[in-house]
């Protein structure tokens, strides 16, 4: 996963699959780990300034199974994001190993361009 491009209020489902660890190693989920992707309009955003954010917690929109998984964005997840035009983004998906928030690894980053909904960028 590198470039990953949205069209906004529409249903996508993102696979996470061949991904290495801190070590450069396959990575595989444990049962206590949580993973999270977050899109964000600036890099600097932080986690909590997302526009879009998934968690492998408890109906969080991340489903795992081993060495992969499945990011489930619903059209609900769109309701507090309004454009008139497309723009570009930047995610990153995170495990926090045992579910530790002090032992957090990105696995991957990217960048993306979220199409505007044609319904919202009418006059």
């Amino acid at each position: 996963m590198t470039t990953i491009n949205l069209d906004r209020g529409d249903r996508a489902t993102l696979d996470i699959t061949d991904l290495l660890d801190g070590d450069d190693l396959p990575a595989a989920f444990g049962p206590d780990d949580i993973v999270r992707w977050t899109a964000k309009r600036l890099r600097r955003h932080t986690d909590d300034q997302a526009f879009l954010a998934k968690t492998s917690e408890t109906d969080g929109g991340i489903e795992l199974s081993g060495d992969s998984g499945t990011i489930t964005i619903v059209g609900s997840d769109w309701d507090d994001v309004t454009t008139r035009h497309n723009f570009t983004y930047f995610w990153d998906l995170q495990v926090a190993l045992g579910g530790d928030a002090d032992q957090i690894v990105t696995l991957a980053s990217g960048t993306g361009t979220v199409t505007a909904d044609i319904t919202i960028a009418a006059p």
